[in-house]
């Protein structure tokens, strides 16, 4: 507990006492009985509860990192789960001490069919699965798609700036829009006609093949 001035401690319904105290001259306080009891001067803090002298008190230094939870061991401790790298999810694993770990998103549902949106300035950006770009240039966004990608991972594109997009390919990829696909490997694209053209793509054949599942706009086929 941090030794902030008026802090309340609110500790019910106990048949015995607690004590409360702390640091090499501690004052330690027992109270078995009812009313309120007021403790001035600021002091580390040490709590002993009855029946339970073996737990942990979660302190703000448990907290040190950005991203941590602290996850059970179902052993009557909780380790620090540092955060997991960018885009992926928190999943059951069972051979885990926590039971849990972070993982890769492919495979799993998003609500809303991507995780977060780039707002992209200049006039290129990789693009990565799971994820929104709004192409917000004067001039013409070039979009490539990731080289790798997981069956039914999911990216959509909208259009911001009056320069519009384009989605590039790498080698050996295609993109299928109706009854329409692009040309096989770097010379094929599609494109906004329109500055507000807006696509979502969902990869049917992992890393290679995209299908768009919904647009809006003339879309220019390469």
């Amino acid at each position: 507990m941090a030794n902030n001035s008026g802090v309340n401690l609110d500790i019910s319904n106990l048949s015995v006492g607690f004590s409360i105290g702390g640091g090499t001259t501690k004052i330690t306080v027992t109270h078995n009985g009812t009313g309120n009891r007021t403790f001035t001067g600021q002091q580390a803090i040490v709590l002993t509860l009855p029946n339970r002298a073996t737990d942990t008190i979660v302190g703000y230094g448990d907290y040190s990192a950005k991203g941590v939870i602290l996850v059970g061991t179902g052993a009557g401790t909780f380790n620090a789960l540092t955060v997991g790298a960018d885009g992926t999810v928190l999943t059951a694993a069972s051979g885990q001490t926590t039971g849990v770990q972070w993982a890769s998103g492919a495979g799993t549902t998003y609500v809303g069919g991507v995780t977060s949106w780039t707002n992209v300035t200049g006039t290129s950006q990789a693009m990565a699965v799971n994820s929104g770009y709004g192409a917000n240039n004067a001039s013409l966004v070039t979009l490539t798609l990731p080289t790798t990608a997981a069956q039914y991972t999911v990216m959509r594109v909208q259009g911001v700036g009056a320069g519009g997009w384009k989605i590039a390919q790498n080698s050996s990829q295609n993109i299928n829009i109706g009854n329409q696909v692009t040309t096989t490997g770097v010379g094929g694209s599609l494109a906004s006609t329109n500055a507000n053209d807006s696509i979502e793509l969902i990869c049917t054949v992992a890393n290679t093949t995209w299908a768009a599942m919904s647009g809006w706009g003339n879309i220019t086929v390469v």
